[in-house]
C-alpha cells in the first residue's frame, strides 16, 4: 500500500485583484465597480486537487453576503476547480462590489492515495443574509437499526477578512478531517479464515458535525462504519483511507466479522490517540484464531503518520 503524506496544507490560494468593472443591476441596485479576482492555487507541501468553494460573508460577521453571477447579486457562492495548483475551470468566479468582507472558504480535496469512495454527508442550505455560524456540514446516517454513519470527504477549510479591490489575498487551507487506514491480518502471518464474508470498522467518538463559520468538530459521540476487503492472497484485509470528522480522545475500535454460515464475531479496542484534523492513523490488527471461542484475539498494534506505535489488547466481545 502506498504512504500517504499527512498532515497536508492541501494548498496556498492567492486571490490577486483583478481589473473587471461590471455596472449592472444587482438585484435592482447598483453596486458600483464589480471586482473578479483572479485565483492561483501556489504549491506548499503538495499542489492542491480538487474543487474549492467561497462564501463571501459581510464585514467581521458570518452573515452571508452572497456573490455576483450575471450582474445580479445571487445566493451561489463563488466555485473554482483546481488541478495540481492551478485553476482547471472557473464555474463561478468572485465577483463583488468594491469594500470589506469576511470571507470562508471550503474545498474538497482530491487525494492521490485511493480512498474510500462511498462517503456521504448532509449539506447546509445557504441563503442570502443566512448566518453561517448556525450550519454545518454534518454526518450522514446509513439506512436501518444499527445508528452508524457514513466516512465523509476530504475537506479543507479556511476563513480570512479581506478588502476586496485594494489588496492582493493568500490563504492557507487547512485539512479538516483525519485518515483512518485499518490492516487486518493473521498473527502468525498465514491465510486468513476462508469462513471469513465480510468485515466491517466501527469506529466511534467521532465529530458528528463541523462548524460551517469555524470548521470545529462538534458532538464527538457517533460511530462511523465502513468495510475492508480480503486481498486476493487471502493473506490480509485492508481499506482504502476512510476519511472522518476529529475524534474524541481514545475512540473504540470494532471489527465485526461475518462469516459465510451467518455468524458475526466482533472485536473491540479502544485507542491511546485520537484522530485529529490533518492526521492519518493506520492500525495493524494482529487476529489469533478468531472461530475459535476459547482463543482471545491478538493484539492491535497502532502506528501514527508520525512513526509512533502502540500496543494494546482487545477481547472478543460474547
Amino acid at each position: 500500500m502506498n504512504r500517504i503524506i499527512f498532515p497536508l496544507l492541501a494548498g496556498t490560494v492567492l486571490l490577486l485583484a483583478g481589473c473587471k468593472k461590471d455596472n449592472g443591476s444587482g438585484s435592482g441596485t447598483n453596486p458600483g465597480q464589480l471586482i473578479t479576482p483572479r485565483l492561483v492555487a501556489a504549491e506548499h507541501e503538495t499542489p492542491f486537487t480538487g474543487a474549492l468553494e467561497v462564501f463571501p460573508c459581510k464585514h467581521g460577521t458570518t452573515i452571508y453576503f452572497g456573490n455576483y453571477f450575471n450582474d445580479r447579486l445571487s445566493f451561489f457562492n463563488a466555485l473554482y476547480t483546481i488541478f495540481e495548483g492551478n485553476v482547471y475551470s472557473t464555474p463561478r468566479p468572485i465577483t463583488l462590489p468594491i469594500g470589506e468582507y469576511n470571507l470562508i472558504y471550503w474545498g474538497v480535496s482530491q487525494l492521490q492515495e485511493p480512498t474510500y469512495i462511498s462517503g456521504a454527508i448532509h449539506s447546509p442550505g445557504i441563503g442570502l443574509n443566512n448566518d453561517l455560524s448556525r450550519e454545518n456540514y454534518s454526518l450522514r446516517e446509513y439506512p436501518g437499526a444499527d445508528t452508524t454513519y457514513y466516512p465523509v470527504y476530504d475537506f479543507v477549510f479556511a476563513k480570512q477578512e479581506v478588502d476586496i479591490g485594494a489588496e492582493s489575498i493568500s490563504v492557507s487551507l487547512q485539512r479538516v478531517v483525519a485518515g483512518l487506514t485499518v490492516l487486518l491480518q493473521k498473527d502468525d502471518h498465514t491465510e486468513l479464515d476462508p469462513e471469513i464474508a465480510s468485515i466491517d470498522v466501527l469506529i466511534g467518538n467521532i465529530a458528528e458535525e463541523l462548524d460551517f463559520a469555524t470548521g470545529e468538530p462538534q458532538n464527538q459521540t457517533k460511530t462511523v462504519r465502513f468495510p475492508i476487503t480480503i486481498d486476493d492472497n487471502n493473506m490480509s484485509a485492508v481499506n482504502p483511507i476512510a476519511l472522518v470528522f476529529p475524534s474524541a480522545p481514545n475512540p473504540p475500535l470494532t471489527i465485526v466479522l461475518k462469516l459465510k454460515d451467518g455468524t458475526i464475531r466482533t472485536f473491540r479496542t479502544v485507542l491511546n490517540n485520537e484522530l485529529k484534523a490533518n492526521t492519518k492513523l493506520t492500525v495493524t490488527v494482529n487476529m489469533g484464531e478468531i472461530l475459535d471461542s476459547e482463543t482471545t484475539a491478538g493484539g492491535f498494534e497502532v502506528n501514527k503518520w508520525e512513526e509512533k506505535s502502540e500496543t494494546v489488547n482487545a477481547e472478543p466481545v460474547p
